[in-house]
């Protein structure tokens, strides 16, 4: 058995040679036997973290050289400088710059100029300016940046880690403050509760619950003029409330900047800053929408002008504008809220003839005549058939079955939304927006004691999961418990609320995901890799996105293995046992890899073939 020492100088050597896979695994070989030592510990983590970092660092060097020889020598120079930040000692790089430099010739100025800056302390100290701001979001953004140049930058992921524990610190405050201002509505103090929820707000401007009370506080009971220009400002403030009220939003957007200008630590300003910024957004895309609509209807294209209509309804349910265009193309209203079926088949359905026949006309008021007798009849030999009341803890609202006195109904919460790509080789955009399945009943429900307490239930869970970033898991809570009482106003509004959020992240994946889709097309697998890497980091409890990555690395491999790059093709194939250990697909490549690598090369055409016939590119979902 080797000794502590032997695999110590093991390791070193490997990891002088670059041989980070082998320096790997021998760490993890020696650690078996000598278990909590400090130093194989850090050899370990040393050899994996540049065995993750050299993908990219090949990448990059390729790219810089690709550049240099297409005569973009400034480009070229960029990457090789990215190498040199992530790894100084890395071959061949320092003999690059100088060629690209001579290159370049002499800097215009002869003037001594200063060394240049370094662009992971730069960001490393923005980050830490906002973070000081109490701006922990936007401090984690552009601390994510510095792993564009330096991927296992122990001190970044200290302070990450510092601010996701004060977001979940803040997070807890707010959510007692919320809890603090709802007592003092119920306490008949608005101007307490308004200061408290604008205290949420300014630390976090995206906080549904308190954005939701202080929008029903101020329809309920607006302040006076003289109320507000006290908790905001001066005149100029009085401006902007006025058209943030009138919803003049591109103008509110504009005063409220100035007025950020003058006070940038008022509170209140920026919670109507960045929800004039939003609604401005939203009126752009509304307005964009509706463009679309019309020029779709004169290109005689009606499934595709009913769909854009849907969508532009979607953001502004009361706007006439909508409800005149329906009219206008002789559209039946209810196509403005479609179910299940794509919008082809809808609209297909509802557009219809601006005057029906008389024929029609009589075949439909016959029909409709003996539908009515017919349940007039099931009716009425019901009722005089049982001769007695049907008990309350049994009577059927349209719609529903019956339910026993002590039994939630059976029926099962509609499915939480999903953006997982189509099964294309390249994802799709993100679906259309998560709709309850679960309608308001035109009765009031009657409900037993028990089950009021499973809806109560429910709805807590549903919080809990939601004030962790669990939206879905919430999602299909808040559905259970709508099953059970469609009418909860509480429940319906918390289910629009996280319906909303899955849709804003469903964005955010396939705006990302488009990414992918670019990097794919060009067989940029490394690219493609470093996109899906940054979205597991932002989006952990998306599944999907590990199988993305590890179908993603198995192309990277092929790919070079069919350039005969066997280390790199080796090395794509070796991340993917590190995603997952259980993972037993994409073992294929391995003996050719290992062939290749042994003759440099593969001379035998029978080889080849086999490598030519290896599945390639896999599609990122079956």
């Amino acid at each position: 058995m080797k000794s502590r020492d032997e695999y110590v100088q093991q390791i070193r050597a490997a990891l002088q040679r670059r041989a980070f896979q082998e320096a790997f695994q021998v760490a993890q070989e020696a650690l078996e036997i000598y278990g909590g030592d400090e130093e194989l510990e850090t050899l370990s983590q040393t050899a994996q973290d540049r065995m993750e970092a050299e993908p990219f660092l090949q990448s990059f060097m390729a790219s810089g050289i690709s550049l240099f020889q297409s005569g973009l020598y400034a480009d070229a120079l960029r990457q090789f400088e990215k190498v040199v930040a992530i790894d100084p000692a890395y071959p061949d790089v320092q003999d690059w710059i100088q060629k690209t430099r001579e290159q370049l010739g002499p800097a215009p100025s002869r003037r001594p100029t200063p060394p240049p800056s370094d662009p992971v302390r730069q960001l490393i100290q923005k980050g830490q300016a906002l973070f000081d701001q109490g701006r922990y979001h936007e401090a984690i953004q552009t601390w994510m940046d510095v792993f564009m140049y330096d991927l296992t930058n122990a001190e970044v992921q200290d302070l990450i880690q510092q601010a996701q524990q004060k977001i979940a610190e803040a997070r807890s405050q707010s959510q007692a403050r919320v809890e603090e201002a709802r007592a003092a509505l119920q306490a008949g103090q608005p101007d307490r509760a308004r200061q408290l929820l604008l205290q949420v707000l300014g630390a976090d401007p995206h906080h549904e619950e308190a954005r939701h009370l202080l929008e029903s506080l101020e329809t309920a009971a607006p302040a006076p003029e003289t109320t507000a220009e006290a908790a905001y400002g001066e005149h100029l403030v009085a401006q902007a409330l006025q058209a943030h009220r009138e919803g003049r939003w591109e103008e509110a957007v504009r005063l409220w900047q100035q007025v950020l200008q003058q006070d940038p630590e008022n509170l209140g300003a920026q919670t109507k800053y960045s929800e004039a910024l939003r609604q401005l957004r939203i009126e752009g895309q509304f307005h964009k929408l509706l463009e679309d609509a019309r020029a779709f209807w004169l290109q005689k294209k009606p499934d595709s002008a009913v769909h854009a209509l849907q969508k532009a309804y979607r953001l502004r349910p009361d706007s006439p504008e909508v409800r005149q265009l329906v009219e206008e193309w002789h559209l039946d209203p209810s196509v403005l809220e479609p179910a299940t079926p794509p919008p082809g088949v809808v609209a297909k359905a509802v557009v219809r003839p601006s005057a029906p026949s008389l024929r029609w006309t009589l075949w439909v008021g016959l029909l409709g005549g003996l539908i009515v007798l017919a349940v007039g009849a099931f009716v009425f030999l019901r009722s005089s058939g049982s001769g007695r009341p049907v008990p309350p803890d049994v009577r059927v609202r349209p719609g529903t079955r019956p339910t026993a006195s002590k039994a939630v109904p059976p029926s099962k919460p509609a499915p939480p939304p999903s953006a997982e790509p189509s099964s294309a080789g390249t994802p799709s955009p993100g679906p259309a927006p998560p709709v309850s399945t679960v309608e308001p009943s035109p009765t009031p429900v009657e409900l037993t004691p028990a089950m009021v307490r499973r809806r109560d239930q429910l709805f807590q869970e549903a919080r809990q999961l939601y004030a962790k970033g669990d939206w879905e898991p919430a999602y299909a809570k808040l559905q259970e418990a709508l099953q059970i009482d469609p009418n909860h106003p509480e429940v319906r509004r918390l289910s629009a609320e996280v319906a909303a959020k899955i849709q804003e992240q469903n964005q955010a994946i396939a705006e990302r995901m488009a990414v992918v889709e670019g990097y794919y097309r060009s067989f940029d697998f490394d690219g493609a890799v470093f996109v899906l890497n940054k979205l597991r980091e932002e989006f952990p409890q998306r599944r999907d996105l590990l199988e993305f990555l590890k179908r993603t690395y198995y192309n990277a491999a092929v790919y070079y293995l069919r350039q005969y790059r066997c280390a790199l093709a080796k090395e794509r194939l070796d991340v993917i046992p590190l995603l997952d250990p259980k993972e037993t697909r994409f073992q294929e490549p391995y003996p050719l890899i290992r062939k290749c690598l042994k003759e440099n090369g593969l001379a035998s055409p029978e080889d080849r073939e086999r490598v030519q016939q290896l599945p390639y590119p896999l599609p990122l979902k079956d």
